[in-house]
């Protein structure tokens, strides 16, 4: 009997140590398929977004800051380095002569006939140009992961900060960009004012002439910047009414400028003295000549503003800059 009660016993505690140690099974088991059901939960915390980014530029999208870019055009170029941009500029094209840093990139050709090789051998993200590739190129430039975007630029001084914007938005996104950009004009524009305001208080004689962009009829016509440029500065254009920069040939032998801008890129002074068709007109006679790199006009940048002021001068020797007007234009030609 004794040992029955043993036995009992002992099968009992048999009973009650597997029972145990199924419940702690169990409850194992359970801790595992919770703790796996559970949602991971990320220990570092989420990345903050960039408001600047992604940005929208006709049919591109720009993800994020670009690293390499290519422009193919030396207006681009320019106002690249003027606004402190150039950190991502890694080729420039072929023509491009300002600023001197400029001349130490790649080159990849022009918008005519972009070096597609040379802009991916440069892993270039982006090509900026102001008028359209050729079709067969651009697809190249596609295939090659180089996105294009085609710039505006306008023809008109009040317009350039939109193309500024343009630009700076580019490379710094869509709340930095226009920031950028809006520091760079606002000085530039406010000497403009100030030094055409000078020419209208002078209140002087304004002379007859004209930008000579090339010997002997290709002028600024009313309908170009250059033209706009000579009459805010003083000087009549005697080539307001045309177009095209086309000055009509039957209209040259009455033509007379008494003072006459011309581009250095095309002739030099000893040219425009020489030949036949101005020899004898008053520009040439009184030495009333100014050379300028056309350029500086075309690009739009900061030399744009500084060729403003010296034509200004040209026109009228004796007009007064005030003082706040002289730190103005200072400013415009700052580096």
């Amino acid at each position: 009997m004794k040992g029955l009660k043993i036995c009992t016993l002992a099968l009992t505690l048999a009973t009650l140590l597997c029972s145990c140690a199924l419940v702690d099974w169990i409850d194992g088991f359970m801790e595992r398929f919770q703790k796996d059901e559970k949602p991971a939960v990320s220990s570092s915390e989420p990345e903050p977004v960039d408001p600047n980014w992604p940005v929208e530029m006709g049919d591109v999208t720009i993800e994020k800051k670009p690293k390499r870019v290519v422009s193919l055009n030396p207006s681009i170029t320019e106002l690249v380095f003027d606004m402190e941009l150039d950190s991502a500029l890694k080729g420039v094209d072929d023509y491009c002569a300002y600023p001197e840093q400029a001349k130490e990139l790649p080159r990849c050709g022009t918008e005519a006939m972009p070096e597609v090789e040379t802009i991916a051998d440069e892993d270039a993200q982006l090509v900026l140009v102001l008028n359209e590739l050729p079709a067969a190129q651009y697809e190249a430039l596609l295939q090659a992961d180089a996105e294009v975007i085609v710039l505006e630029k306008p023809q008109e001084i009040d317009k350039l900060p939109e193309y500024y914007e343009q630009l700076a938005t580019i490379f710094l996104g869509k709340e930095d960009g226009p920031k950028r950009a809006k520091e760079f004009a606002e000085p530039l524009l406010a000497a403009y004012d100030e030094i055409t305001e000078a020419v209208r208080e002078a209140d002087a004689p304004r002379p007859l002439g004209c930008f000579m962009a090339l010997l002997p009829l290709t002028m600024a016509t009313g309908d170009s910047l250059q033209g706009q440029l000579l009459e805010a500065c003083g000087i009549e254009n005697a080539a307001a009414e045309n177009s095209d920069w086309q000055y009509p040939e039957d209209q040259l032998l009455a033509f007379n400028p008494e003072v006459l801008v011309f581009d250095t890129r095309t002739a030099t002074l000893d040219e425009v003295k020489n030949h036949y068709n101005y020899k004898t007109t008053p520009c040439v006679v009184n030495e009333r000549l100014l050379a300028v790199d056309g350029s500086a006009i075309e690009n739009g940048g900061k030399r744009l503003f500084e060729t403003v002021l010296e034509m200004a001068r040209f026109a009228n020797a004796k007009l007064d800059l005030p003082e706040r007007q002289r730190g103005a234009a200072a400013d415009s030609r700052k580096d």
